[in-house]
């Protein structure tokens, strides 16, 4: 299968044959034509071709001399310097503005002589056609009945592939609107899953931020409530004995009754007592300061188990609120891949090929079509004479004349 470059090259040599100036050629691409040039010649010799195989040699010869010019005056300039495909298509789109007879002539004469018409030669179908039905009227008015039965031949299996290739680009282009359609639902469910999962990463993201929040005030809660669990007792909480009251009591009275050592023996055992009450004291406060950590730990275990619960209830939201979009896209483009395989089984049923194109392709769907004897009807095998009466004008003229 050729490239796109080497359909363009070919089309080049025809016009180049068909009377086309050699100094419109790109001197960039000159290289590139003569090696194409080179391969059509051998083709003419195979074929015994001898008047174009001159023509071609002639043509080479000139773009040999135009080639060597142009490296003698060795003037490169950045600006003016394109890639060779852009030139091509440049040489390509000129020649679609302006149709010479004589390249009409050049491709009409290829395809006598069983040359196939290159896909990227559709726009001549139409000169093509006119050509050859002008050639049958000279070739009739001066008798030459075979010459002309050629022609005719040549333009009806012309009309045939012009009518083949416009049945052909018509379902490739449904075939582009069902991939069309394909991709966009496609695209669809791809913007779909995306939203989906930014969605949840962003929700995920301020779950956690939610959860480490909540975990740095526990944090803080606790450490202050230690601190103050480890530090001095408060004063508050030294409440002592009615008994260990009314001993200071009886200190001080025998202090001030000048009676001392009975007040020294009240005073140890008062001291005595003081030491276990406080000691007594302080395990009940550390009891319930511990008591009072582990409801603050459940405290923040449930307001834990409250957001986290919270958060799964919103993420099952959201993945709820795209699931419905997200199924019915999912569907659509099953859908459409579906269509697009029924319609490429009708395709392969027709012998059709299929092409693959691009966003908005307009190409056909051959990319080289066989000799056009190929496409011609085989005639019944009861059937003995080269003209069918009534299907040529120059089997009416034939009948006119009997």
């Amino acid at each position: 299968m050729e490239s796109e470059d080497e359909r363009k090259l070919t089309r080049l040599v025809r016009e180049l044959v068909g009377g086309k100036p050699v100094s419109e050629v790109n001197p960039k691409i000159i290289p590139q034509v003569i090696d194409a040039m080179e391969q059509h010649k051998q083709t003419a010799i195979a074929n015994g071709q001898v008047e174009r195989v001159r023509k071609l040699q002639s043509i080479m010869a000139e773009l040999s001399k135009l080639d060597r010019k142009r490296k003698s005056i060795g003037k490169h300039k950045a600006k003016s310097e394109k890639s060779t495909s852009r030139s091509i298509d440049t040489t390509t789109e000129d020649s679609h503005k302006e149709i010479t007879p004589a390249v009409v002539e050049s491709v009409l004469a290829d395809i006598m002589d069983g040359f196939p018409l290159d896909v990227a030669e559709n726009y001549l179908l139409p000169s093509l056609i006119q050509a050859a039905r002008d050639h049958v009227n000279q070739e009739l008015s001066t008798g030459n009945y075979k010459e002309a039965q050629r022609y005719e031949d040549v333009g009806n299996t012309l009309v045939a592939l012009s009518n083949e290739r416009m049945v052909e680009m018509k379902k490739n282009e449904k075939r582009e609107a069902l991939v069309y359609q394909f991709t966009q639902a496609e695209e669809a469910l791809r913007k779909e899953n995306e939203s989906l999962r930014q969605a949840l990463e962003d929700h995920d993201e301020r779950s956690k931020a939610a959860e480490d929040a909540l975990n740095a005030e526990e944090e803080v809660t606790l450490n202050d409530h230690d601190a103050v669990t480890n530090g001095d007792l408060p004063v508050e909480k030294l409440k002592f004995s009615s008994a260990l009251l009314n001993l200071r009591e009886t200190e001080k009275f025998l202090v001030l009754s000048r009676r001392f050592e009975e007040a020294a023996g009240i005073k140890a055992e008062a001291d005595q007592k003081e030491i276990e009450e406080v000691k007594a004291i302080h395990e009940k406060y550390l009891k319930q300061r511990k008591i009072q950590r582990n409801k603050l730990v459940e405290s923040f275990d449930q307001r834990r188990k409250c957001l986290i619960e919270k958060n799964a209830r919103l993420r099952q939201r959201i993945e709820q609120d795209h699931q419905a979009e997200r199924s019915a896209l999912e569907r659509a483009v099953e859908n459409w891949r579906q269509r697009i395989i029924e319609f490429d089984k009708n395709l392969e049923a027709q012998n059709i090929p299929i092409v693959e194109t691009k966003k908005t392709p307009r190409a056909f769907v051959t990319q080289r079509t066989p000799p056009l004897s190929a496409h011609r009807t085989p005639r019944p095998a009861t059937q003995t004479r080269a003209i069918r009466p009534g299907t040529s004008r120059l089997a009416k003229l034939a009948v006119s004349r009997k």
